[in-house]
């Protein structure tokens, strides 16, 4: 049964109708109401929506990182890395001595480093946001994700810039070898004259010292231009390259630029774009030479000793790691090298490859879209049903079965996959090493609040870890590197 509408409504409606109803004579609204009362004028509701977050928060190695407590400034550890290491055959006369193996330990150290970010929260932004949003509790919130993020790229390619063998750390690279450069008659526009070029290379960190000056002489008419071989520093876990050039030994050396390349195909950047590189390690033909731009830099970013040292990092500075470089395109048969090199060095067996969005599309075209041989089975009930387009999630390792999950990671750059092991593998002797890898560390995060003072009045906050990453058998992590993006 229908309700009457309250007597209040009822008055409200009549009063309303008695305001705009059309003047006598008048088949429609007056005027003057209709001006009035139009969308561009008129009172309008106001459409409020809660505060969104909107932003990605990948983290799959720190998601996957054991935690545990640690205390004092650093962690000792020593570790067993092979036992009867001279291979004695165990072959004894009756009554005779046993001969003695050798069993090889290492000294490790892992000395702990502190991470923070912060935020604040002025007095009037928090009561402005009373009764929508708590913008103490959100700006906290958001901090922990930044964290989480920036931690992700540490325990990756974090790289203190001391070397220390203890430490599995290579340092940071100091200066660049110099490069590999060919002076053409043809291919570019670059006048005939004697150039000159440094080259730098770039960690996870940051970018190199320039290396030293090198010369190559262009010739023939005015339609020149260098190839240059990007060339690699030795022990460095190096994940691309820039090229400065000058008309002069002593001038100004200028960035190349992909606008002075025929076809950077090997470009990048670090998370966030805070530092890009013109090449991974592809060779690349410069067509015209910089007049202006960047300068070389004079300081070297690749290494800070605030920082300990990532997984990818250790795997470089520690001992045993299967490190290939590609040197061109992506192929099957380089991930198989990598794979059996993993089995033959360490009996090492991934559990999952990580890598670039580009390497993924990349194989999926080199095995499910190269034209070999396949076979789709589809039940009665799915006829109809199938999905355009497909894309390789996991790769069978040939020596050992195993099917690696392939994971697209949010940091690691085009040019380098991964081929990581979390779990020691069944046939290692049994220990007290619960993961291969883990964050150790006095104190995991926290957040800290400042009180406001006459000086600085407003809510400060801060989410700050004090630890470090131990990489106990570099030997089973193997990578692959300097794949262009052909």
């Amino acid at each position: 049964m229908a309700t009457a509408a309250p007597s209040e409504i009822m008055q409200t409606l009549a009063a309303y109708k008695a305001a705009v109803a059309p003047l006598p004579g008048q088949g429609a609204l007056s005027p003057d109401i209709s001006k009035a009362w139009n969308i561009a004028s008129g009172l309008q509701a106001y459409n409020l929506e809660a505060l969104h977050s909107l932003f990605p928060v990948l983290t799959p190695i720190r998601n996957a990182t054991s935690r545990v407590k640690g205390k004092g400034k650093k962690v000792e550890y020593k570790t067993i890395t092979g036992i009867n290491t001279t291979g004695l055959q165990g072959l004894v006369a009756e009554g005779s001595a046993a001969s003695i193996v050798t069993t090889a330990t290492v000294d490790k150290t892992a000395t702990y480093k502190s991470l923070a970010l912060g935020d604040t929260v002025t007095f009037e932004s928090e009561w402005s946001g009373l009764g929508f949003v708590d913008l103490k509790a959100l700006a906290v919130t958001n901090l922990l994700r930044a964290v989480m993020q920036v931690e992700e790229n540490l325990l990756l390619f974090g790289q203190a810039a001391t070397a220390a063998a203890a430490e599995q750390a290579p340092g940071a690279v100091g200066a660049s070898p110099q490069p590999a450069l060919t002076g053409n008659a043809s291919g570019g526009s670059i006048a005939a004259a004697t150039y000159y070029a440094k080259q730098t290379a770039i960690t996870g960190m940051g970018e190199s010292l320039p290396s030293a000056a090198t010369s190559v002489t262009v010739g023939g008419t005015g339609a020149g231009s260098i190839t240059w071989a990007p060339v690699f520093p030795a022990g460095q876990p190096v994940i691309g390259f820039n090229l400065y050039l000058s008309t002069t030994s002593g001038g100004t050396y200028y960035l190349v630029a992909s606008a002075n390349v025929a076809a950077s195909r090997s470009s990048g950047q670090l998370p966030g774009g805070s530092l890009t590189w013109l090449t991974n390690g592809d060779a690349l033909t410069v067509t015209s030479i910089p007049a202006a731009g960047t300068t070389a830099p004079a300081a070297d970013a690749s290494g800070n000793d605030l920082s300990y040292n990532g997984i990818y990092t250790q795997m470089w500075g520690g001992s045993g790691a299967t490190l290939v470089n590609a040197g061109g395109a992506l192929t099957v048969a380089a991930i198989t090298s990598v794979l059996q090199k993993l089995w033959n060095s360490a009996r090492g067996d991934p559990d999952a490859i990580y890598c670039n969005a580009q390497e993924s599309v990349k194989l999926t075209g080199l095995t499910l879209g190269a034209g070999a041989p396949y076979q789709v089975l589809l039940t009665q009930d799915q006829v109809g049903q199938a999905a355009a387009n497909f894309r390789v999630a996991r790769f069978t390792n040939p020596v050992t079965g195993t099917e690696l999950p392939i994971i697209v990671h949010p940091t690691v750059p085009q040019g380098t996959m991964l081929f990581l092991q979390k779990k020691l593998p069944g046939w290692y002797v049994p220990t007290d090493v619960p993961t291969v890898w883990e964050w150790d560390g006095p104190q995991d995060y926290v957040e800290i609040d400042y009180p406001p003072t006459s000086s600085n009045p407003l809510w400060q906050a801060e989410v700050r870890a004090y630890g470090a990453l131990k990489l106990y058998l570099p030997l089973l992590q193997g990578a692959l590197y300097g794949i262009n993006n052909q």
